[in-house]
């Protein structure tokens, strides 16, 4: 007589809450807007699996994905995320990311944390939140719940906008960097750099 040992099926994790409002917040705006998965899609330069995937709850969504849809629906990223039921806000003039990597420095700073103390309490590598906050790494839904928790809030508080002087100089920041990224190492420093 053979015995068969039935294997354990793993855990099933447990749903993000921002991932749980996403895929009813898309239909319903998507319906709203008069699009199709398809037509969506096309417009969002996306294929209509990846709107099905979202509609389903699947796949670790990259906030630029999310982003591309929003545009297309003339609403913020925040809005696909909202609680169903909360009327949009709109596009916001601040970039998201930009948005993000303010929000979790304040939160971070309130809570006394390093990036190292935020990154060891989230699981998460101390290069994801230093990638984040100076603008070098685009954040996905899981790595935002993730950094959240120990904050003490949600993934919508780390998309609200923040004061246009707080914007603008980490914007200023990201230019920096990047034309430090890309200036000729022959030549001469790029400006402010010594």
């Amino acid at each position: 007589m053979t015995t068969t040992v039935a294997k354990a099926s793993p855990r099933p994790r447990p749903e993000p809450e921002s991932a749980s409002h996403l895929k009813f917040r898309l239909r319903a705006l998507r319906e709203e807007s008069n699009y199709s998965q398809e037509k969506l899609a096309e417009a969002a330069a996306l294929s209509r699996g990846q709107i099905a995937d979202i509609e389903r709850g699947r796949g670790n969504l990259r906030f630029s994905t999310l982003d591309q849809i929003a545009a297309v629906l003339a609403v913020d990223v925040a809005d696909l995320l909202a609680p169903p039921g909360t009327p949009p806000r709109g596009r916001s003039h601040q970039e998201y990311f930009i948005r993000v990597a303010c929000n979790i420095h304040r939160a971070r700073k309130a809570k006394g944390l390093s990036q190292e103390g935020l990154a060891k309490i989230s699981g998460r590598f101390r290069t994801y939140v230093t990638r984040l906050e100076a603008l070098h790494a685009l954040p996905t839904i899981a790595g935002l719940e993730a950094l959240s928790k120990p904050l003490e809030v949600s993934v919508l508080d780390l998309l609200q906008p923040v004061s246009d002087e707080d914007y603008e100089e980490r914007r200023k920041r990201l230019e920096k960097s990047q034309l430090f990224r890309t200036a000729d190492t022959a030549g001469d420093p790029p400006p402010d750099c010594e």
